[in-house]
């Protein structure tokens, strides 16, 4: 996970307790949200529960 979610980022990168906080919030915002997945058919979660809700 680390690697996925530092996209290039060194963790002494962070200058600050909130930029870090910020970058992890990010992080767990795309990986709710933005992330296609396999098993749901390359669909983002959130293209996953729409499709669930219309049908």
């Amino acid at each position: 996970m680390y690697r996925q979610w530092s996209n290039g980022r060194v963790l002494g990168n962070f200058h600050s307790r909130e930029e870090l906080v910020s970058a992890i919030v990010e992080y767990i915002d795309y990986y709710r949200n933005d992330r296609p997945q396999r098993g749901l058919g390359i669909l983002t979660p959130m293209e996953y529960h729409d499709m669930l809700m219309a049908a």
